[in-house]
């Protein structure tokens, strides 16, 4: 018993370096920034860079791909270690109910994290599509701001965000991105770049989808709201919809509806057409220094650097 004790400390010996090391540097980190009173030279928050929670989310994922990446080889080489290693230390035969136990858990871990990676893999391309989507878009919305409109990006509003508001004499505009493949999904789509928009709906060379407008007029509602209350003025915001890479086909009427759809490159197109509340330039001012401030993020408390 004390010899197959050994050999379990003996291994976790041997794979808990790693772990106690970067541990170790965390904490002597906090300790030198305590000790020496370092802290971040920036006083105010930088504003939130286009596709900024889908970064973060992409970077989180990242960090867990890695961690089911090396649950296999690590639960495996307990596992082996276990079954072959004990019996060799202490000198007695191997056991084939620990064999089977360490090939079952072998398998179990491996399964797993291949199931976990699977699904980690398929957001991770969702959201770099979606990330580059918003960049794309947030590349041809600055360019307004040589016509005097202010621009901002990835909006935070609680559970969700808004992934551009722009500002400028002819109204507020709340714009969701929508980065959709390309891809002829029906024999009746004439072709596989053309996005149909009759008001209700939008066609993806074959795929509908409704969810997107009503997403886009909740976010504006609550963008309306929300401004109302904190510039004391009432506020309304235009609902809006970027498609990067398509091209939108207009269906007759449908620049009637509540919801703007237009490709980035059309954005001159979208800001032309006043709004149901143009604003004035102390308007402009008000809305500006609210969203502003609400789209600063918090600075780390640490550099983590020289």
């Amino acid at each position: 018993m004390v010899t197959q004790f050994v050999v379990l400390a003996g291994t976790l010996a041997i794979i808990s370096p790693p772990f106690f090391i970067v541990f170790a540097q965390l904490r002597w980190n906090e300790y030198r920034d305590k000790r020496t009173g370092r802290r971040h030279p920036l006083t105010r928050g930088m504003l939130r860079p286009p596709g900024h929670e889908l970064s973060e989310k992409r970077r989180s994922h990242g960090m867990d791909a890695m961690s089911y990446l090396a649950l296999g080889p690590l639960v495996g080489f307990i596992a082996l270690a276990t079954a072959f290693g004990i019996p060799y230390f202490a000198n007695e035969p191997v056991l084939d109910f620990m064999v089977a136990l360490a090939i079952i858990t072998i398998l179990g871990s491996s399964i797993y994290s291949g199931f976990k990676l699977r699904r980690i893999f398929r957001e991770l391309q969702a959201f770099r599509l979606g990330w580059e989507g918003e960049v794309a878009t947030a590349e041809e919305l600055n360019k307004l701001m040589r016509d005097g409109f202010e621009v901002f990006h990835d909006l935070p509003c609680g559970r969700f965000n808004i992934d551009h508001v722009v500002i400028g004499p002819t109204g507020v505009f709340a714009v969701e991105t929508k980065a959709r493949s390309k891809q002829k999904r029906s024999e009746n789509a004439a072709n596989d770049y053309t996005a149909t928009f009759d008001g209700q709906t939008i066609d993806f060379a074959g795929w509908q989808d409704r969810k997107c407008l009503e997403q886009a007029k909740r976010q504006a509602q609550w963008l309306s709201e929300w401004l109302s209350s904190a510039t004391g003025e009432p506020t309304i915001a235009t609902p809006a919809i970027a498609i990067p890479g398509w091209k939108v086909d207009r269906v007759k009427g449908s620049n009637q509806q509540p919801v703007r759809v237009f490709t980035p490159r059309e954005a001159k197109s979208l800001v032309r057409t006043p709004t149901a509340q143009p604003l004035d330039r102390a308007a402009i001012k008000r809305v500006t220094h609210q969203v502003e401030q609400k789209c600063r993020h918090e600075l780390p408390d640490n550099t983590g650097g020289k």
